[in-house]
């Protein structure tokens, strides 16, 4: 019966070796191949996180996202929409229905 026991420990101690070595890469081991290609540069930390005139049309879409429709130069987020010209933000409307990532409900100012 001691015996059994014995073999029962040893058999269950190499299981639980060798699970772990699988699970975890030793340090020798070169990086697989999958996880290079995963590695990308940390975003921009000078990223805007709201609207501002003269944005780009890729800004806008990286702060925004996809608008529900296009036309005319302008996006359509619901009720809320931006009016682009030449590529860039000259005016925009934020309803409290579907608000955009604005500080004030249209712009201060307007570009000449």
């Amino acid at each position: 019966m001691k015996m059994f026991a014995l073999l029962v420990f040893v058999v269950t101690a190499v299981l639980l070796l060798s699970l772990t070595s699988l699970s975890s890469p030793s340090e020798t081991d070169p990086m697989p191949e999958s996880a290079n290609e995963d590695v990308r540069p940390p975003e921009s930390v000078d990223m805007p996180t709201v609207l501002s005139l003269g944005m780009s049309a890729e800004t806008v879409r990286a702060i925004e996202g996809d608008p529900e429709a296009i036309h005319d130069g302008r996006w359509d987020y619901g009720p809320s929409w931006i009016n682009f010209d030449h590529g860039e933000v000259v005016d925009w409307h934020s309803s409290p229905l579907h608000s955009l990532k604005v500080t004030s409900s249209s712009p201060s100012h307007r570009r000449p």
